[in-house]
Parts: structure tokens; sequence; C-alpha cells
């Protein structure tokens, strides 16, 4: 009885007795496939307007299929991510665990995958502050770095479907941007919080479409707050009455 009445007091009570308990907000969207949203404390009640242009994307390279190692002369790499520059001499005798720990010391996600033959290489977050580089000072260097797979061009975007299997695929990272009532909000990741709102950018809205986001008191959340209270206060008051009312027990 103890533990059911302690659970009583942390889980209703301690948190019933303050007027914020009856003061919670909730935010309705009209369009959930491209936004969610958690309201805060601070949210203000209101309608709003709400316009997704693009989502985050993480920097990555879907490197090509590996050629032939043994082809690969001496060559110079750079691997570069943000403020972190990271230099590796190769040559035909340099295993692939030494190309992957020279990413990773960059700042970089790196795998090979030695099924498929290709480095799988991406950023740990997401945004163009992400966007990395893997380069070669000269024109041999860049052939040897194609046949590895990872020559690339770091200042453009690899897009559509290629058949050439050793061709390596770049996807920059890009920062999410959305239109709050019109004004413009850009973050490396797809969440934003704005005025007491977390917002989750979940897809782009169609051109021309606009969100409505609608907040307002959670009345419905407060009574079934008030409801769960009083029903497992009667459950417990009720085991009580039945225990303090027990038969006798004559055998003691």
């Amino acid at each position: 009885l103890n533990t059911k009445l302690k659970n009583l007091q942390s889980k209703y009570i301690a948190n019933m007795r303050f007027s914020d308990a009856y003061s919670k907000k909730t935010t309705k969207v009209s369009n959930s496939s491209a936004v969610s949203v958690i309201t805060g404390e601070g949210a203000v009640n209101g309608v709003q307007t709400l316009e997704v242009s693009r989502l985050a994307k993480t920097a990555y390279l879907t490197g090509g299929k590996i050629q032939s190692s043994k082809e690969v002369t001496a060559l110079t790499i750079t691997v570069g991510a943000g403020d972190k520059q990271k230099t590796l001499n190769i040559d035909k005798n340099t295993s692939i665990s030494t190309v992957l720990n020279t990413m990773k010391e960059a700042g970089l996600n790196a795998s090979y995958d030695a099924g498929q033959k290709r480095f799988f290489v991406s950023a740990k977050t997401s945004g163009e502050d992400g966007n990395f580089s893997i380069t070669s000072g000269d024109a041999s260097g860049q052939k040897a770095l194609k046949m590895l797979g990872i020559s690339y061009d770091a200042s453009a975007e690899s897009t559509g479907k290629s058949d050439d299997e050793a061709a390596a695929h770049y996807t920059k990272g890009q920062n999410a941007e959305i239109y709050l009532n019109g004004a413009k909000f850009t973050d490396s990741t797809n969440v934003f919080e704005i005025n007491g709102l977390t917002f989750t950018a979940l897809s782009a809205t169609a051109p021309g479409e606009t969100v409505t986001v609608t907040t307002e008191q959670d009345t419905d959340g407060i009574y079934d707050m008030v409801k769960n209270f009083l029903k497992e206060y009667n459950s417990v008051i009720n085991e009580m009455d039945k225990l303090y009312n027990a038969d006798s027990a004559k055998g003691y």
C-alpha cells in the first residue's frame, strides 16, 4: 500500500498541485506527413502557416567498384571534413583499413564492403557544414582515385542513375529550410525549435502548399489527467478499505 500511495503521489499529486498542469496545450497540423510538432510550455495559442522548402541532407559518398588495386601507383590523398585535414600516402601495398582509418581520423564515417568492392563514406552530421573532400594533387593521383572508386567532384552533386559501376556518386550536405508565417528558417538538421514549438520537417511541401499549424488549450488532455487520477485514487482507497475491514483471523 505504501508503494501504491507513493506512486499516486509522484505520478499525479506532485504535478496536479501546480497551475501548469491545467494549462496544457496541443498543436495540430493540417499535413502530418510534412511536419510533426511538439508543444512546449512557452507555446502561444494561435494559427500559423508553414512551408517546408527542403529537408536536410548528409554528405554521402557511394564509391564505385574498385577496378584493380595492383594498378594503383604511389599517390598522396588529402581527406578534408570541416576544419580537419588528413594526408595519406597510398601505394599498391596500402591496406584498406589504413585508408578507412585516415577517413575516420578526418572526422568521417567510413566503411568498405568487400563483397561489393566499394567504399562508403559519410559525414557524421547532416547539413552543409558536413561536406567533405577526398582529393589528390595531380592527374595520375586522380586516375588512381578513380581506380579505387573514390574519385568525385566535391563541389557538385551526382544526380541521376549511372550504369558505370566504377563511377562514384556524391550527395552534398544540405541544410533544411522552412518558412514559418513567411519568415525563413534554416538548420543543419530537420528539427527547428521556434517560440515554444519543436517542428520536425518530414517532407517538402508541394509548390504553393501551406500547412496550417494550430496551437490551443489541450482540454482533452487536462480532462484525461483528472479522470485517470480519480480512477487510480479510487482503486487505492477501495483496496485500503477492503483490507481494513477484512474479517478477523481467529487463528491468531
